[in-house]
């Protein structure tokens, strides 16, 4: 294969593998009785296995391959989620410790492959001659999707598709006001709800994909809905009687209110059932610009109320084995000189959210949202932020919006 050629079919894998050679050859027709062979560890569930191949060549080349597992330890250790792959004319051997690591050798197959050439209706497709090591960078590698009232179930299908078929196994779903709550009817736009039904077929595909589907509830700014840009409310706008369990403008949900807690707690409970109980929840908590600006919350401290709701809700969290992520925005003082180019939404002496660093769980993942840029120059560019919070011993998840 010349040079060229090669540099065409690399462009086509994201994200580029470890290790990558081709070699010359026939290509490998991928069509019905094609031989698949699998190097599997002890202890897989080998029918699993076998149906996930299955399924995938139906899907990916539509196509019924012959699939062979064999059982034996590599000569080699590969990481979680890791796939050796050789493409041979007449077989394609795989070898990975796990499911996932199979599902991934596949999706690069997939984005190697393209239809028989020269001719009008094409028969199979073929896959070039190569010998593929990979395995991911980042045990956690997701993606956050938000579901307003103008997305449609497609465009959400689509959406998870793409994140898995670029081997993505995590994605934050946040409904915005389209969760149709049994615990709170009200809390929900009244014609623009999703049914439950449409919420379990896109759970169901994303687990048949290989993905962690992860709720997120709002549980401070943006409070049910709430956006800057349109002034909607999926609360308010309908049922203005609750306006008691919001701060005075609707943005914030009110700290010091004992039934906004309920109902919070009861809401993330739900969603967690419904979604399966993951290992993650995300309780949101970004651009709480009106935070306990109304008369009951300025009888306390501020800070005090939101670590007492945070504990509140990393400790029923915990009882479900579940750990609870958070925007980070709030935490940063914006008068540190280290944070004057980032997101500081909320964060300030007065208000003191910046000292619960040190008195928040250690367990908590802080998701650190960035939408300003850095020069295309400063590639080992360190956000100070995310070692900030590092610093303080938290997981932390760098969190990018449209640029690199």
């Amino acid at each position: 294969m010349n040079k060229q050629m090669e540099s065409i079919f690399r462009s086509r894998l994201c994200p580029t593998p470890v290790h990558l050679e081709f070699q010359d050859g026939d290509f490998f027709r991928m069509q019905d009785h094609a031989s698949i062979q699998l190097s599997i560890r002890n202890g897989m569930n080998e029918l699993a296995i076998r149906d996930i191949v299955l399924r995938e060549c139906s899907e990916y080349w539509n196509c019924k391959a012959d699939v062979e597992c064999v059982f034996h330890f590599p000569s080699n250790q590969l990481p979680p989620e890791g796939y050796r792959l050789k493409v041979e004319s007449s077989s394609i051997f795989i070898e990975s410790p796990d499911a996932m690591g199979i599902r991934n050798a596949l999706k690069t197959l997939r984005q190697l492959a393209e239809t028989e050439r020269g001719v009008r209706i094409f028969r199979y497709y073929a896959i070039p001659c190569c010998s593929i090591e990979d395995f991911p960078a980042m045990a956690f590698r997701g993606i956050h999707l938000c579901w307003f009232p103008e997305t449609s179930f497609p465009e959400m299908e689509k959406q998870i598709r793409l994140a898995a078929y670029l081997k993505m196994n995590f994605i934050v779903l946040e409904p915005w006001g389209v969760f149709p709550f049994e615990c709170e009817p009200d809390f929900c736009w009244p014609d623009c709800s999703v049914p439950r039904s449409d919420w379990r077929r896109i759970l169901s595909i994303a687990h048949d994909l290989g993905l962690t589907v992860i709720p997120q509830l709002n549980t401070l700014g943006h409070a049910f809905g709430a956006r800057g840009y349109s002034g909607k409310h999926a609360v308010l706008d309908f049922a203005p009687q609750y306006a008691s369990l919001f701060e005075p403008d609707g943005w914030s949900w009110c700290l010091s209110n004992p039934e906004t807690r309920k109902s919070l707690k009861n809401m993330i409970l739900e969603m967690h059932d419904f979604f399966g109980r993951p290992p993650y929840f995300h309780v949101g908590c970004d651009e709480a610009y009106t935070a306990g600006t109304c008369s009951l919350c300025q009888q306390h401290s501020v800070a005090d109320l939101l670590k007492d709701q945070l504990l509140f809700f990393h400790d029923i969290l915990a009882e479900r084995d579940t750990r609870m992520m958070l925007w980070h925005d709030m935490f940063l003082d914006r008068e540190d000189p280290r944070f004057q180019s980032i997101y500081v939404a909320t964060g300030s002496k007065e208000k003191g959210f910046s000292r619960l660093l040190g008195e928040l769980p250690r367990d908590l993942i802080f998701c650190d949202w960035e939408y300003c840029g850095v020069p295309d120059q400063t590639l080992d560019f360190e956000w100070a932020s995310t070692r900030h919070l590092m610093e303080y011993g938290y997981d932390t998840i760098l969190c990018p919006w449209n640029r690199l």
